[in-house]
């Protein structure tokens, strides 16, 4: 069995996108907003 890491992507309008990856790092997280246009609410 491999590992895999589930990423959790909370969006502005309250959904919720849950991704996966076979690593933890910040490069699988970054691949998947690559096409994000909107606010980060910060």
């Amino acid at each position: 069995m491999k590992k895999a890491y589930f990423w959790p992507i909370y969006g502005e309008q309250d959904e919720i996108a849950i991704t996966w990856s076979t690593g933890r790092g910040m490069l699988y997280v970054q691949q998947q907003l690559t096409d994000f246009t909107g606010s980060s609410g910060l």
